[in-house]
């Protein structure tokens, strides 16, 4: 079973910068499997976490980031998370944590 999220934001900006993306999740401990233009799929955790551990960043997370300019100059971006929960409980504090991921993205790409 699987839990999504999905964050949307637009940033003043025509084009994202990838390496600030990329450094970003990173960071979260997320690993890029896909690199296309203007989107890319990030990974992390392990289906066995949600069996034992109680931490949202330890289970298996698949992230599609995508970007899209706009015609009016701006950019929308798009996060969808979907974390494999093997029917383990998702509390509010798991949804803060995607949500908190994603805006922090949001502040650095503005």
């Amino acid at each position: 079973m699987a839990f999504k999220h999905h964050v949307a934001f637009t940033i003043p900006k025509k084009d994202v910068n990838k390496r600030l993306v990329v450094d970003h999740f990173s960071r979260l401990g997320y690993r890029i499997v896909e690199d296309t233009e203007g989107a890319w799929r990030f990974h992390r955790g392990s289906k066995l976490a949600a069996l034992w551990r109680f931490n949202i960043r330890a289970y298996s997370t698949d992230l599609a980031f995508r970007a899209k300019p706009q015609p009016n100059g701006k950019c929308w971006v798009s996060c969808d998370f979907e974390v494999w929960t093997f029917m383990t409980l998702m509390f509010r504090a798991d949804v803060a944590t995607l949500e908190a991921e994603a805006r922090e993205l949001e502040s650095i790409l503005r």
